[in-house]
């Protein structure tokens, strides 16, 4: 006999997305190994939970990607990687705020289209100005490198 969801208290509801959300990056992190999408993880985040609740959400995610990276995908852990692995847990973070933020100030479809817009140019600009704030320098964000990165990951599969 299957138990309507309805029936089930808020907080075994909430664990059990929660759950669904960690899994997610955890198959999201082996599948696309470092190219975990923490952007889309922190809009849903934003768009299912409270505030505080979509933060925690969201540094789950972010803690289940890194420890698969460094446990099961043997991520060096020289200063830099563990460096990255930080910056992108804030601005995991940050996404996730600014998705929060435009989803309680429009509702429906705009809500939800600006929470993912915003998660996505937050997430993408923070990586964009941290790269060149550590002098690794940025040629990797031209449209060729990033449409043929794309073009050669899909042919790969």
């Amino acid at each position: 006999m299957t138990m309507p969801l309805s029936m089930i208290s808020s907080d075994r509801r909430f664990a059990l997305w929660a759950a669904t959300l960690v899994g997610a990056s955890v198959l999201s992190s082996v599948a696309l190994t470092c190219a975990v999408p923490l952007a889309g993880f922190a809009a849903v985040a934003a768009l299912t939970a409270t505030r505080r609740a979509a933060l925690l959400l969201t540094g789950a995610v972010w803690f289940a990607n890194q420890a698969v990276g460094f446990f099961f995908l043997q991520y060096p852990t020289d200063p830099m990687t563990l460096f990255w692995g930080g910056a992108l847990g804030v601005i995991a973070l940050l996404s996730c705020e600014s998705a929060g933020l435009l989803a309680r100030r429009f509702q429906g479809f705009a809500g939800g289209f600006a929470a993912f817009l915003a998660a996505f140019v937050v997430y993408e600009s923070l990586v964009l100005a941290v790269t060149a704030a550590t002098g690794l320098g940025v040629d990797h964000f031209t449209a060729p490198v990033v449409s043929s990165s794309s073009i050669s990951a899909a042919l790969r599969r």
